[in-house]
């Protein structure tokens, strides 16, 4: 059958592979739909059949194939390009040469015109190696740069950058990570914060350590601390993730209430604190979340922020005198909560 389909490819590769008017808006839709991207998968298909560990592993006869995907020069090998670029980590395991010579030079953005294509291609099922990393990192730092023309993958190239920057800050200088985040809109930004709740959620029982030893420290190095760089997005998400810091959730609200704003989205915020012990055990480190976080002009609050104002109440009375306690009750009261 793999021998009838490789003939059936090679009669259909002149049709398939014909010049096409135009680029299409999303090349990932035109790559899985267009013939020469179906041809091209079904070629990766049977290529991944093999289990190929070497390059050796795979017949020549493949390897030209590919080179002629590689090497075309009309839209269709450009949609074709695309679905090699979502393997690039994989090809670039099996045969490093190959990659050097015939993928990377498409993800340059200062020569290629495809760039942008082939960044939604690597981005729609990232990895990264540390030995593809060294090869990539200008590039992917100018793909932040130009992140609007990157279509849906606009946040998501933000999110494998904070998640470089948490599991692999040796891979970026700090003043690279300082000048990436700086660049990014409120958007991107809140992608990359979205890094640090994930983690610490992740880390589950581990929560504070990966505080202390990873994010606090990259934190306090690397994020604008400036007001005109706070947004709703990053905080909201700095805000979730600072719950699953255990013991360590006293400081880690200090560190990052000057990255705080209020916000109409709280209540996921609200949410994990409800289901957490820090009323009873922080109540003032909760009562100074709450204040930076919640929009009092939002007209809908839930129950769960009543019952976890009264928690703080009922573990530290005197905080009612407070005026950020006051603030809160009087919203509530206001909403008839």
């Amino acid at each position: 059958m793999k021998s009838r389909c490789g003939k059936h490819g090679t009669r259909l590769r002149p049709y398939a592979f014909r010049d096409e008017d135009g680029a299409a808006k999303d090349p990932i839709f035109a790559a899985l739909n267009r013939p020469a991207g179906l041809l091209t998968q079904a070629l990766l298909d049977r290529l991944t059949a093999r289990r190929p560990r070497t390059a050796e592993d795979v017949p020549e006869e493949i390897w030209a194939r590919l080179t002629t995907v590689a090497e075309g020069t009309d839209h269709s090998c450009m949609y074709a390009r695309v679905l090699l670029a979502s393997r690039l980590a994989w090809f670039f395991t099996v045969n490093v040469p190959w990659v050097d010579q015939r993928l990377l030079k498409y993800f340059d953005w200062e020569h290629s015109a495809e760039a942008p294509a082939m960044w939604q291609g690597y981005l729609w099922q990232a990895r990264v190696t540390p030995e593809l990393w060294l090869r990539i990192k200008s590039d992917f730092l100018a793909a932040m740069h130009e992140k609007a023309r990157l279509g849906e993958f606009a946040e998501q190239i933000c999110t494998v950058f904070g998640f470089i920057c948490i599991d692999e800050p040796d891979w970026l200088t700090t003043e690279e990570m300082q000048t990436a985040i700086r660049s990014l809109d409120a958007k991107g930004r809140a992608a990359v914060a979205s890094v640090v709740s994930r983690r610490l959620e992740g880390a589950r029982d581990k929560g504070e350590a990966m505080w202390s030893t990873r994010i606090a420290p990259w934190l306090d190095r690397v994020w604008p601390k400036d007001r005109m760089m706070v947004d709703s997005g990053s905080a909201l998400n700095f805000a979730a993730g600072v719950v699953n810091t255990g013991a360590a959730f006293e400081s880690a609200v200090e560190v990052i209430a000057p990255f705080l704003t209020s916000s109409d989205q709280y209540s996921f915020v609200v949410n994990r604190l409800k289901k957490s012990e820090y009323p009873e055990r922080s109540p003032a480190s909760v009562l100074q979340l709450l204040d930076l976080t919640v929009d009092t002009d939002c007209r809908w609050p839930g129950q769960e922020l009543r019952e976890v104002v009264n928690r703080i109440h009922a573990a530290h009375p005197e905080l009612a005198n407070d005026a950020r306690f006051r603030s809160l009750d009087e919203y509530l009261r206001r909403c008839n909560l």
